[in-house]
């Protein structure tokens, strides 16, 4: 199931709490409890209240309704790479190539975007990988569980039985052979 259409088409309302609950929390800061979208496919819904254009399960990552993937950029740009290292620990934990994700400078916001080693929002002393390499696979892994969950609960299957694949979350005992 692709990014766009698990935006596209109705999710169960009964998604287990718990389990995505847990995926939430896993990052300590993404939290996003269930979503269905209306027979329509017009309004996408959290817990009675219409969401915004994308799912935004954590501060790192946006998903659009036609599945590009945005990353919210901690760091800045000093020649080492940053920009591509960082948006690679993103996509590979989504199962994206890195065309599918557009980057976003961070907003000044040193609880949600801190640098672990330094303490504070800021880019230096070569630790832009290092210290970013936890929170970024944490927040990557939680936003693909978190989209296995929901396209799980659509199909009414367990979520074990699925897995994100190449931009789109597949039931593997009935994905057709390749």
């Amino acid at each position: 199931m692709g990014l766009k259409r698990l935006f596209n088409e109705e999710v169960s309302p009964g998604v287990e709490r718990r389990a995505v609950l847990k995926a939430g929390i896993a990052f300590g800061g993404g939290l996003l409890l269930g979503f269905s979208v209306s027979a329509s496919g017009d309004s996408a819904q959290i817990a009675g209240n219409v969401i915004p254009d994308e799912f935004k399960p954590n501060a790192f990552i946006r998903v659009g309704h036609d599945g590009q993937i945005t990353f919210v950029m901690p760091q800045v740009e000093m020649g080492q790479g940053t920009y591509t290292s960082l948006s690679m620990l993103i996509a590979e934990e989504l199962e994206v190539t890195l065309d599918k994700i557009t980057l976003e400078a961070a907003p000044p916001d040193d609880r949600d975007y801190r640098n672990p080693l330094l303490g504070l929002q800021g880019t230096g002393g070569s630790s832009s990988v290092r210290a970013m390499w936890d929170p970024l696979r944490r927040a990557g892994a939680t936003a693909r569980l978190m989209l296995i969950t929901a396209a799980a609960e659509r199909w009414h299957v367990d979520p074990a039985s699925c897995r994100a694949e190449n931009a789109e979350v597949v039931h593997v005992p009935t994905r057709p052979p390749a």
